[in-house]
């Protein structure tokens, strides 16, 4: 007799650790990943790229390995509607177009003509087996994604065997020219993927109807965001493939950090059109934050290996300016492009981008107070010229007191230092500084704006005084008896200015100014009539008393009295005084 069902042994339970490892296969399916790095494995150490029947069958070992997995693509979307799946074969079948590009580098060197010959074959398969794919499995890739992948393939496969093509890598390997075909190709990538910005304005509603499960961003930035990866490991590797160098300098190569910021100017380019189609801050902040990335990587990784140096040398020589310079001038760049697209901040990060250029020696390699030089002032203007039109535009008034305080500075650092244009620095900034002050002061209508009008009087102030009492005298553009009017200019100049804001602190210094004018213009006068007439002491004091006399004489007068009971306050009426 069988036994019942409540007497049958349950089936064994699986621990937590096993489902979750079950799950995990069972949705990421790594299988294919390892196949394909197995196979890559296998098929390099089997094979001598530098042999020429060893170089067509890594050929033809890579093109058939390559069209297994484009065939099972195929074969899970049509068949099984297996996405997830599917993405990562996908996603290899472009690894192994890649991995085809990078595998005939030594062919290209010792064989060139045969090199060449596997790479335009290996382009020509790519672009076969994606448009086949493409049409197969009913993916719609646009022509804004689907030109720039083509292009960004033949830059792969071309690229190096331009640089074949064109140059002896074999002969001249540590030429100059071949050295920038290393610096050129990250370069190019920027250029090449630059054309993705026609599709990256359109948004998500380029790719709203895919074919697929897959959403926007998903699709298709999961296979650019592979491609620009293996931009930097591309570059990387082609220093040591392509660069054909002695025994001795088996770990040396042009490659640097810097090789990287083109093209790191262009992602960060598309993150900030990516933020800007879709309306997400935090794309448009963080695109904004990446130029200062690419400052790091200029001033950090350097070496003293005999190939890096020279290439570094050659490079600040080509360009007239070192690598640290030249990147601060990319990055200026790219923060006036964020600036006219209106990104949040970008005005700001433009006018530090420009301060900082104006304060960095162009010959600078290492961070340091070093790289530190004097102001240059055409920088200088251009961020006090932004800054101020930037306040104008949004009526903020610490913008333009910032824009014109630069704009000051650049003057004072732009005349020379010898000459009689000299001797005219100091005055024209001066007077440039209070014209700032009192400009951006009466032009707005707050508390900052109070305290310039007040800078500017006082320093307008201080300026007369100094011309009327301390024995300075003038440059010798400027005629002496200009310095006898200068303080009556300066007072109309202010009085004009207070009764037209009616502010009574600056009509107080315009009279106080106007009084020590008088004084000291009499006591110059007194002093020239001293010369002639001896007495003039006696007759001056004689004056003094006689006023003080008639002083006290209008003391003891009722005008007086009359005067000082007016000045009184008078009582107030109560409630019952009132009718």
């Amino acid at each position: 007799m069988s036994p019942s069902v409540a007497e049958r042994p349950s089936a064994p339970a699986w621990p937590a650790q096993a489902h979750w490892a079950i799950r995990l296969v069972c949705t990421s399916n790594p299988f294919y990943v390892i196949s394909a790095l197995l196979f890559l494995a296998g098929l390099w150490l089997s094979c001598d790229p530098e042999q020429m029947q060893d170089t067509w069958g890594l050929m033809f070992g890579l093109a058939g390995y390559t069209l297994l997995l484009a065939l099972t693509a195929f074969l899970l979307i049509r068949v099984g509607k297996i996405w997830d799946d599917a993405r990562t074969v996908l996603l290899l079948v472009v690894m192994m177009f890649l991995a085809t590009s990078v595998t005939f580098d030594r062919a290209l060197i010792f064989t060139p003509w045969q090199g060449i010959l596997c790479n335009v074959l290996g382009l020509v398969l790519a672009i076969v087996v994606s448009e086949a794919l493409l049409r197969g499995t009913g993916l719609r890739l646009p022509i804004g994604f689907r030109l720039p992948y083509y292009l960004i393939l033949a830059l792969y496969f071309l690229y190096p065997a331009g640089l074949a093509l064109f140059l002896d890598l074999k002969l001249a390997p540590r030429s100059e020219p071949v050295m920038w075909g290393m610096f050129g190709f990250a370069t190019a990538a920027a250029l090449v993927f630059a054309t993705l910005i026609f599709a990256v304005r359109r948004g998500g509603e380029y790719v709203e109807e895919t074919g697929t499960p897959w959403t926007w961003p998903l699709y298709p930035w999961a296979l650019f965001g592979m491609l620009g990866l293996l931009v930097p490991a591309r570059a990387i590797l082609m220093s040591y493939t392509l660069y054909l160098i002695d025994v001795r300098d088996l770990y040396e190569v042009t490659f640097g950090f810097y090789f990287l910021v083109p093209f790191g100017i262009v992602v960060a380019t598309l993150v900030l059109e990516a933020g800007i189609a879709s309306e997400r801050a935090w794309m448009k902040y963080l695109a904004l934050g990446m130029p200062v990335l690419l400052l790091i990587l200029a001033f950090v990784g350097h070496r003293d290996e005999r190939i890096y140096v020279e290439f570094l040398e050659i490079f600040q020589r080509r360009l007239g300016a070192g690598l640290a310079y030249c990147t601060l001038t990319a990055v200026v760049l790219f923060y006036a492009y964020a600036a006219i697209r209106q990104a949040p901040i970008a005005v700001e990060a433009l006018t530090i981008a420009l301060t900082a250029l104006a304060c960095l020696r162009p010959a600078t390699i290492e961070l340091g107070w070093d790289a530190l030089t004097m102001p240059h002032p055409t920088p200088l203007m251009a961020a006090g010229t932004l800054m101020l039109g930037i306040g104008v535009w949004r009526q903020a008034s610490w913008r333009c007191f910032l824009g014109t305080m630069v704009l000051t500075l650049a003057v004072l650092l732009a005349f020379p230092d010898a000459g009689e244009a000299a001797s005219l620095r100091w005055p024209v900034v001066l007077h440039l500084a209070i014209l700032s002050l009192l400009v951006v002061g009466g032009s707005f209508e707050d508390y900052l704006c109070h305290l310039l009008r007040f800078g500017g009087g006082l320093l307008a102030t201080l300026v007369c005084l100094g011309v009327m009492y301390l024995p300075i005298s003038p440059p010798e553009p400027i005629p002496a008896w200009l310095t006898v009017v200068y303080p009556i200019a300066m007072v109309l100049l202010l009085a004009g200015y207070g009764v037209w804001l009616w502010n009574r602190p600056i009509l107080v210094m315009a009279g106080g100014i106007l009084a020590c004018w008088l004084l000291a213009s009499g006591w110059q006068l007194y002093r020239q009539i001293r010369q002639i007439a001896a007495g003039i002491d006696y007759l001056a004091i004689s004056l003094i008393v006689f006023m003080a006399a008639i002083g006290v004489s209008l003391l003891k007068t009722r005008l007086f009295a009359n005067w000082l009971r007016s000045r009184s306050v008078q009582p107030v009426d109560t409630p019952s005084d009132l009718p």
